[in-house]
């Protein structure tokens, strides 16, 4: 048995993200393949004030809810296959 494990970016998108940020890369991700999303995010690209002070991960259903969720912009980098040798 193998299954399908996708990994992605997410982008600060200027018309839809809410949030303020330094960098372009808000975070990244993977997508399982129940659809549930993790995405881990880039603490460096928000300023001070309104970082985390700890890492932090947050879960999704879908790469939809990911982008709805975020305002970003998600980019599949890789879809890899996980299985069988």
């Amino acid at each position: 048995m193998s299954v399908d494990v996708t990994v992605f970016a997410v982008f600060f998108d200027e018309d839809r993200t809410r949030v303020d940020t330094d960098a372009d890369l808000m975070g990244w991700g993977v997508q399982f393949p129940s659809d549930t999303c993790y995405v881990g995010w880039n603490l460096e690209a928000y300023p001070p004030e309104d970082r985390l002070d700890n890492e932090h991960v947050s879960q999704y259903g879908s790469l939809d809810d990911v982008e709805q969720g975020t305002g970003g912009n998600v980019t599949v980098m890789a879809t890899v296959e996980v299985g069988d040798a």
